[in-house]
Parts: C-alpha cells; sequence; structure tokens
C-alpha cells in the first residue's frame, strides 16, 4: 500500500522548501517570470528568514507561522464494489499459502492551505505550493498515483474560535486517483467472483488478458 497521496504532497513540498526554495535563485526568477526584474528579491528573502512549517492536518492556534496545511479533504470510490479488480498470486512452493489481492480504485481530494500574518504572503506562497505539485507529476506518479487533477484555490474567511483573525490563509484542492491493494489469505483453490477466462494473450478488457499456465494440476 503507498503512502496516501497527502503524505506524499507533504514530502514533496518539505523537499522544496528545505531544498531548491532555499538555494536556488534562479527557480525564484522563474516563478516570478513576467514581473518585473527583481520582483522576487522581497519575497525570495522573506521566505528564507522565515521558511514555512509543512504539516499534516489543520493548522492550530500554537502553530508557527507560515504554515502549509495539508488535509484529506475527501475520498470517493472509483468502482462499485471492493475486489472488482483482484488478482490470485500463487506461491510457487506451497499452494496453500495463495493470497487474493484486493483492490479499489479510489479518489481523494487533498486540500493544501496556506497560512500567513499577510496576505501578500500567503497570496505568493499558495503559488508556490501549486507550482510544487505542477512541478512534480514524474515523483507523484512513481510514488504510486495514478493521475491528479487542479479542483480549485479560494481564500478561507477567519476563525476566531480556533485561529487569530490576524491570519490569511487560502486553500487549493487537488485530486488523486490510485488503486489501492492489499493481500488477502483465501481458501485452498478456492476461486472468489469475479473470475476471468481466457486464452494465453487474448485481452479481456478492463486491464485483464488471458492466461494458461500448464504447469499447474491441482
Amino acid at each position: 500500500m503507498i503512502q496516501g497521496p497527502d503524505k506524499i504532497v507533504q514530502e514533496l513540498m518539505k523537499a522544496y522548501v528545505a531544498g531548491p526554495l532555499m538555494t536556488d535563485n534562479a527557480l525564484w526568477t522563474k516563478i516570478f517570470d513576467g514581473q518585473p526584474a527583481g520582483a522576487e528579491v522581497p519575497y525570495r528573502n522573506d521566505f528564507r528568514a522565515n521558511p514555512p512549517t509543512v504539516k499534516l492536518g489543520f493548522a492550530r492556534q500554537n502553530d508557527p507561522w507560515p504554515l502549509w496545511a495539508v488535509v484529506l479533504t475527501g475520498d470517493n470510490t472509483g468502482e462499485e464494489f471492493v475486489g472488482k479488480n483482484e488478482r490470485v498470486i500463487l506461491s510457487e512452493s506451497d499452494i496453500d499459502t495463495d493470497e487474493l489481492t484486493y483492490s479499489m480504485l479510489s479518489e481523494q481530494e487533498v486540500s493544501i492551505i496556506v497560512y500567513s500574518e499577510n496576505p501578500d504572503v500567503t497570496r505568493v506562497q499558495s503559488q508556490i505550493a501549486c507550482g510544487i505539485i505542477l512541478a512534480s507529476l514524474r515523483d507523484i506518479v512513481a510514488a504510486g498515483v495514478d493521475s491528479y487533477s487542479y479542483i480549485g484555490m479560494q481564500d478561507l474567511a477567519p476563525q476566531s474560535n480556533y485561529l487569530p483573525e490576524t491570519l490569511w490563509a487560502r486553500v487549493q484542492t487537488w485530486k488523486f486517483l490510485m488503486n489501492w491493494t492489499m493481500p488477502a489469505a483465501r481458501d485452498r483453490q478456492v476461486v472468489y467472483p469475479p473470475a476471468y477466462v481466457g486464452l494465453d494473450g487474448v485481452d479481456l478488457g478492463n486491464g485483464h488478458v488471458g492466461k494458461v499456465d500448464p504447469t499447474l494440476n491441482h
């Protein structure tokens, strides 16, 4: 099972904050492409003097600012039932240890909330966080996510009951599609539905290909 998109996003954000954003001046120039020369300098200097904390979960009153909160805001299954994409794993040494790999397609919504004490800092850091996701396609797919899409961004009203009103918060939301799998033990030679039967190499659709194994005699 993969880490989950919220953890994947958090690790990517932390790596950028501690790495390229702290050392690569050319990256800041690219981020501010189209702006007057040197426009990035005050934002870059402020960022490096007071880098954001990247955490899982919503912000709390005693958190340091600025802060990037990575939050799971939704999880919807993409299939009508769990196990539709299951497959049988046969042990070469002992047929009694066969397992089913159960799976389900899931779309998880992950929100990134940028908090700071200045609305312009919140604006710029929200754009940087968005850019990190855009630039990390290869890393996100390599971590086990099949595809993802951008949902939108908006400012959040202050919540005086749990956060200071002096904070400015902006949230952006992404949707990640992945196939969750886990092995499950099964009784000897009992195959649970759905079962797919086809000649070796024949495409059965939905990612299933026929296979004939003459070495199995049970």
